[in-house]
This record gives C-alpha cells, sequence and structure tokens, in this order.
C-alpha cells in the first residue's frame, strides 16, 4: 500500500508540473457557445469538455434575465465564468436603439457574475462619419452605459458583417464618442477579415487601445472579403491568416483582457473543434512568451559572414546587397555564423533593381559549398518577380521550386518598392512562409533523409543591377 501511495503521489505531482509548464500569457481564454452546442452532449456535458480542456470560461447567447443568470450560476459551478453574453439591438437612422430584450433586467440579472454585454446592431444606423458626441444615438449608448456601470458591468459592441458597425474601425469611432469607461469595443477576427480590412489589422488595433474590452479568433484564410466563412470560421491549427499577428499587437499594445475562440458552424463534435483549438492556443501562447533574439544589431556584421568588403554593407540599419549602379556578377549570401534547427525568423526585406533577374531570398536550413564558395545549398524563402515572392526555392540541391504561393491573394498586400514582413517557420519536415501576414505556402518536405538544420543566409542574385536589403532580423528557437 506505501508503494501504491508513492506512486500515485508521483503521478500526481508529475501532473502539477506539467499543467505548471504549460505556456501561459496574460489573456484568460474562453469558447464561445458556438463553438461547443454541438448534438450529443446536454450542457452539463458541454461545460465539463470546456473546463477539462483548459478553457477559463464560455460566451454565451442572449435568453431571459433568469434564465442567463441560472446558466451562468451553472457555467461557474463547472469552474468556469459567462466571460461574455451575446445580445442583439435595433438602430434606427435618426439615432434610436432598441434592444432586443430587456437590457436592464439582464444586467440586473448578471451583476454578481461580471459578465461582459456583447451589443450588436442591425438595421440602417446614421452614417458613422456624421456622428458627434451629441448625436442622439450616441445619447443612447452612453446611458446604456451608465446603467451597466451602475451594476459594476460594461457593454462592448461586437462588430458584424452587414450591419451598423461591421468594420471595427467604425465600432472603435463610436466608442469614442461614447467616451464612457464602462463602453468599449470588441474585436472579432473573422468579421474584420470579411469586411476587408486584413492589412489594417494592426494599425487598427493600436487605434482602439484601451477601448478594446475582448477579441475573437478563429482559425482563417488569408485574402478573403465577405462572408465565407467556412474558411474564416476554422478550428485554431487552421487557416493561412498568423493568427501571431493579433497577439503581437495585442502585446504591444499592453491588451491583458479575455481572447475567446470563434467556432460558428464548424463542422464536427465539441471535443474534434475544442481539442485542436486549445493545443494550437499553447503552442502561440509558448510563441508569445519566446524572447526573439535579435541576428543583427543594426550596426555591425557581428555573427554573419560574406563578401563585406564588396557586396554587402550597412545602411540605416539594415543589410544591403548588390548595386543599383553597376552589375552583380554572381549569387552572393550573408550568412549567419551558427546553424539552427527549428525556429520562426522573422525580418524585412526591400528589393529594387534596374536591369537583370532582380531577385533575391532567404536562406534557411542550408550550408555553404566548397565550389563555388559563394554559393549555398539548401532552402530558400524566395523574393522576386514574377510568382518567386514567398515560393520556397531548393537552392544548389533540387534547383526547383517546391512551392508557389497564390500571386492573386499575395498580390493584395505585396509592396515591391518598399519594405515587407517575412515569417519563416521550420519546424520538423514542415515549412511555412508568411509575407505581410499571408500565409504563401505551407510545404511539408517529402524527402525523409532531408537534413532539416543549417545555417540563414541573405541573397541578392546574380546577374542584375539591383540590391536586396534586410532588416529587424529576428529569430525564435523552438523545441
Amino acid at each position: 500500500m506505501r508503494h501504491l501511495l508513492l506512486i500515485v503521489a508521483l503521478v500526481w505531482q508529475a501532473g502539477l508540473a506539467a499543467h505548471a509548464a504549460l505556456p501561459t500569457i496574460p489573456n484568460a481564454f474562453y469558447a464561445m457557445d458556438t463553438s461547443f452546442q454541438r448534438p450529443g452532449l446536454d450542457e452539463a456535458g458541454q461545460f465539463q469538455l470546456v473546463h477539462e480542456l483548459g478553457f477559463a470560461g464560455i460566451a454565451w447567447h442572449e435568453t431571459l434575465p433568469a434564465a442567463a443568470a441560472a446558466t451562468a450560476e451553472r457555467a461557474e459551478a463547472a469552474g468556469l465564468r459567462m466571460t461574455t453574453i451575446y445580445c442583439a439591438a435595433q438602430v434606427t437612422p435618426e439615432g434610436d436603439v432598441t434592444p432586443a430584450a430587456d437590457l436592464a433586467a439582464l444586467m440586473d440579472a448578471l451583476k454578481p457574475h461580471g459578465t461582459l454585454i456583447w451589443l450588436h446592431f442591425s438595421g440602417q444606423g446614421p452614417a458613422i462619419t456624421s456622428l458627434s458626441p451629441g448625436h442622439p444615438v450616441i445619447r443612447k449608448l452612453r446611458s446604456f452605459a451608465d446603467a451597466a456601470a451602475a451594476r459594476g458591468l460594461k457593454i462592448a459592441i461586437y462588430p458584424h458583417l452587414g450591419e451598423w458597425t461591421e468594420k471595427f474601425g467604425d465600432a472603435t469611432r463610436v466608442a469614442r464618442l461614447v467616451n464612457h469607461p464602462a463602453f468599449g469595443v470588441t474585436f472579432n477576427l473573422c468579421h474584420c477579415l470579411a469586411a476587408g480590412d486584413e492589412t489594417r489589422i494592426p494599425a487598427l488595433l493600436t487605434d482602439a487601445g484601451p477601448l478594446l474590452l475582448t477579441v475573437t479568433l478563429s482559425g482563417a484564410d488569408s485574402g478573403l472579403r465577405g462572408g465565407n466563412w467556412s474558411r474564416l470560421i476554422q478550428t485554431l491549427d487552421h487557416g493561412t491568416y498568423d493568427p501571431m499577428i493579433v497577439l503581437r499587437q495585442l502585446r504591444r499594445i499592453g491588451f491583458t483582457g479575455p481572447i475567446g475562440f470563434q467556432g460558428y458552424a464548424i463542422p464536427g463534435s465539441a471535443r474534434s473543434i475544442l481539442e485542436p483549438t486549445i493545443a494550437r492556443w499553447h503552442e502561440l501562447a509558448a510563441a508569445e512568451n519566446a524572447a526573439p533574439v535579435r541576428l543583427f544589431d543594426g550596426a555591425t556584421f557581428k555573427g554573419w559572414e560574406g563578401d563585406t568588403n564588396h557586396t554587402w554593407r550597412i545602411e540605416n540599419g539594415a543589410f544591403v546587397g548588390g548595386s543599383l549602379t553597376a552589375n552583380v556578377p554572381r549569387n552572393e549570401f550573408l550568412c549567419t555564423t551558427r546553424p539552427y534547427t527549428n525556429f520562426i525568423l522573422r525580418l524585412q526585406f526591400k528589393l529594387a533593381g534596374k536591369s537583370g533577374f532582380i531577385n533575391g531570398g532567404v536562406q534557411f536550413r542550408s550550408r555553404r559549398v566548397q565550389n563555388p564558395p559563394n554559393e549555398m545549398a539548401g532552402y530558400q524563402a524566395d523574393i522576386g518577380d514574377p510568382d518567386y515572392w514567398g515560393s520556397i526555392y531548393d537552392e544548389g540541391i533540387r534547383n526547383k521550386t517546391l512551392a508557389k504561393p497564390d500571386m492573386e491573394a499575395l498580390n493584395r498586400v505585396l509592396k515591391r518598392a518598399d519594405w515587407n514582413d517575412y515569417v519563416i517557420r521550420a519546424e520538423g519536415p514542415r515549412v511555412q512562409l508568411w509575407i505581410n501576414g499571408v500565409q504563401t505556402v505551407d510545404y511539408t518536405e517529402p524527402e525523409p533523409d532531408r537534413v532539416q538544420w543549417g545555417w540563414v543566409g541573405l541573397q541578392i542574385h546574380g546577374g542584375a543591377v539591383a540590391e536586396a536589403s534586410y532588416r529587424g532580423i529576428t529569430i525564435e528557437e523552438l523545441p
């Protein structure tokens, strides 16, 4: 018996250690009811599953006040907080706002639970650009905020495609005019993408600042506009849009509020939706917590080697290779002095040229070759027209493009004459590339013997009057 108790204690301690080892970020992660209300589980079973998987709370839908309070109590008994509740309101062109239910009674019922009130607005409201602090719609919303504050609650606009505040920027403008500490906005990734604001997301989040009360995420594809919900709402481990764009911007603006998972209309059981989502959340949290290492100090070639006498120089905090006045005679690479295996590499690049094959690229999991000594062999995140941007080229080994981007989607965000963001994630045989937040390729190496480690290199291609510039180079090593 003593040995059995010892084994149980050790297993319990190991479980605690494993739980403690899970990555954390300051934002509580909750599941919207759209993600777990599926056939086969009653409410108690749903709440048990959500809690078991490690979510901190739930978002609920509008019900009668007594029913909402009872649900909040049952959720709390299951170890979950009713983080938000989704409520409808009708708005008119004159600025009248009519909640679908008794909003004051609902807030009375949820007062003990601290639930955030989501308001989405159907109807044709007044033009957002015409609003002022004294407009009837702003005064009405301010009265709702007063009522919420009196109960210790807050209200957040829920931007929704096709509604009065479908654009997150418009919702922010309205909340700023309401100018009340109990009134703010929600950022919904799927609706912001559907509204056509993909490239503006970092700037929109910065503009919202302290007005931002909560965020909802889902796996989503880049380059979409309109209500293509099957591609804009996926489990968090799917989709070509990089959610780290949102998470990193939230960190930059100091947002510590709750983040929810939107699971509307995803096919499958609650478990099949929530399990991969929470697993991906932990991966994102780990990446968010990882301190990126600067590979370039902006001033010296420390940690790099290459032809720094003729080809490579440092200008305005950037590595610059090549020339705009003379032909670059051959490929040249500026290379790190140590190798890397699994990592997330981030940098900015700019390509300029006057004639010839104007091209650059970022080598990774690559190595120097002996003949000719200026070359490298390995994977390259390619750069250049007509369709090399964001592709993977196998430099010096198979000498062919391994995967290409959807140029129609990429052209919407690509800045050919300016700086662009490149993200390279290499983990095991899988390699993913993003340019300006749009995933260009998701490639898995089919050859099991291919070496999956090597050096990072920056290329200026020979045979052109051209320059390739690189800056802001950081790397986060993965297990």
